[in-house]
């Protein structure tokens, strides 16, 4: 690294991205915004990369994206809005449906959203559920992050605010969090 460069640890692609942009010597992320930056490392569908432009640092830092950021990560301006959690949850967050037995008769199925992460983004995840659904959004402790976990009608009405009417998401979400309100329309 140079002098006056600053480094922005591991970013995970999307698959409907590739690593590169059509310039093979700089990432979509850096290339799409004009800046300078190179690609470190490929880690499965994930690359380090080096920022060198002070600019792009500043520019990330305003939203929260800075180095080590895993136990302290907190929304800084977007807060409130949709398509930034549908990329939260997109990245760290996870959409199944959960089998129980009803009362010993047949076995039903629950959808469930979880998100894991660091403390304070999962507090802002919780207000931001309690403002749109009347649940219980608690923090608790997952190993060495933090994790919210939603069931039932909270996790269908969160997975429907947020990848209903969206054109850009994660595949395989979308398509779990459609099969969530489909199956209670």
């Amino acid at each position: 690294m140079t002098k006056g460069s600053a480094s922005l640890a591991t970013l995970a692609l999307p698959p409907c991205f590739s690593a590169k942009s059509e310039r093979s010597d700089r990432p979509w992320l850096a290339h799409s915004m004009g800046m300078a930056a190179g690609v470190v490392g490929y880690i499965r569908e994930a690359v380090r990369l080096d920022v060198a432009s002070n600019r792009l640092v500043t520019a990330l830092a305003r939203f929260g994206a800075v180095p080590r950021k895993s136990l302290s990560a907190k929304a800084k301006v977007l807060m409130r809005d949709r398509h930034f959690w549908r990329g939260v949850v997109d990245g760290d967050g996870s959409l199944f449906f959960a089998r129980d037995m009803q009362r010993g008769k047949y076995p039903r199925t629950r959808p469930v959203l979880t998100l894991a992460g660091a403390k304070p983004l999962l507090e802002q995840w919780s207000d931001y559920i309690r403002c749109h659904v009347d649940a219980i959004a608690s923090v608790r402790p997952h190993g060495s992050i933090w994790a919210v976990r939603l069931q039932g009608t909270a996790a269908t009405r969160i997975a429907c605010l947020l990848y209903k009417d969206s054109h850009i998401a994660l595949q395989r979400k979308q398509e779990r969090a459609t099969s969530f309100y489909a199956i209670s329309d």
